[in-house]
Formats: structure tokens, C-alpha cells, sequence
């Protein structure tokens, strides 16, 4: 089986610019340079560029087609739950209202704390003042 099989080459006369990073790897990986060296007499370095952005760029449609039908898959994963569970749609549903009255109720449990608390102090009030009661009330 040839290496290139299943390839479209690119082939121009404007030669392609090589990455950066493509150079540096160059420098530190003397293998590598032997390698593309090697294929550079075979097919042409022109070529060996071409092949590299064509596979990069059927990489990214494949990301991108991947992610779309995983987006899919969740949505009809998510709709068929629902379908299947009318009952926990209910449940959430009742769940919701139940969180909200036992708010209310924490609310009104606050407002009759603070009032007895004012009631209390009240009463504390009146046991320090004497009283002073009309003899008319007693005789009556």
C-alpha cells in the first residue's frame, strides 16, 4: 500500500510557507529531520505540506461534526426522558412548589419569633413598673 494512498495533493507553483514550530521541531528532533528529509526526495516538501493542511483540515470538520451530533444525542436523550417520565417532570414541578412554601413559612416563622421576642420585652417592662391601682377600682 503506498503511503500517500487516499490523498489529494496540493500541487503549485507558489511554494507553501512551513510553520514556525515545524523549524524549530527540526533543530531539536534530528530523526525527524532525517525523515522529512527522506520523504522530501520522494514526494516533495510542497506536497508533505499539502497532505498536513488537508489532513488538519478534515480533523477540524470532524471535531465539528462530532460535536454537533453529540449536541443532538443530548438534546433527544434529554426530550426522551422526559417522555418516559412524565412522572419526574411532575415530581420537579410539585418539588419547585414545595420548596416555595416551606420559604414562605421559614418568612412567617422569622415574623412570629420577632414578634414574641417584642412581646417578651413587653411584658418585662410591665413587671418593672409598679402598679398603681385606683382605690375606686378596689372598692367598686
Amino acid at each position: 500500500m503506498q503511503p500517500t494512498a487516499g490523498y489529494r495533493f496540493i500541487t503549485s507553483s507558489i511554494p507553501l510557507p512551513i510553520p514556525c514550530l515545524l523549524l524549530l521541531s527540526l533543530e531539536r528532533f534530528p530523526r525527524l529531520r532525517f525523515a522529512i528529509n527522506k520523504l522530501d526526495h520522494v514526494v516533495g516538501l510542497e506536497t508533505l505540506y499539502g497532505v498536513l493542511m488537508e489532513e488538519h483540515l478534515g480533523l477540524q470538520l470532524c471535531l465539528q461534526e462530532t460535536t454537533r451530533r453529540l449536541r443532538a444525542e443530548e438534546r433527544r436523550s434529554k426530550e426522551l426522558e422526559e417522555k418516559r417520565n412524565p412522572i419526574n417532570v411532575a415530581l420537579a414541578e410539585r418539588i419547585g412548589q414545595l420548596e416555595a412554601e416551606a420559604e414562605g413559612l421559614r418568612r412567617t416563622v422569622a415574623e412570629l419569633r420577632e414578634e414574641n421576642d417584642h412581646l417578651e420585652f413587653r411584658l418585662l417592662e410591665m413587671d418593672e413598673v409598679p402598679i398603681k391601682v385606683s382605690t375606686k377600682l378596689l372598692l367598686a
